[in-house]
């Protein structure tokens, strides 16, 4: 992980967490996204079912140590590792 000036509090949290995402979990969000076009009879249907499948973590999830450091997230959110538009993240995948 890149921790510089550019990296967001929420990227922090995760791995400061040590955030594992698990792939059934992953693969089984997949399939409930792939039936959306079955589910929702419009696109604000479809947004607001993609919001409940995958909530996006928001800054007050996000827990702080005493020097104001995030150390973590609670509450819902996606079962994979909140990629975005030009975003840094990598995956590894570790087997058991």
């Amino acid at each position: 992980m890149i921790l510089d000036d550019r990296i967001s509090d929420i990227y922090r949290a995760l791995p400061a967490q040590d955030k594992n995402y698990h792939l059934n979990d992953t693969l089984e969000m997949i399939d409930n996204l792939m039936v959306l076009d079955i589910k929702c009879n419009n696109l604000d249907d479809a947004k607001d079912y993609i919001k409940t499948l995958a909530p996006w973590i928001k800054d007050e999830q996000i827990e702080y140590d005493s020097d104001i450091h995030p150390v973590g997230v609670f509450g819902a959110h996606t079962p994979f590792p909140p990629f975005h538009w030009k975003c840094r993240t990598t995956t590894h995948i570790w087997t058991a």
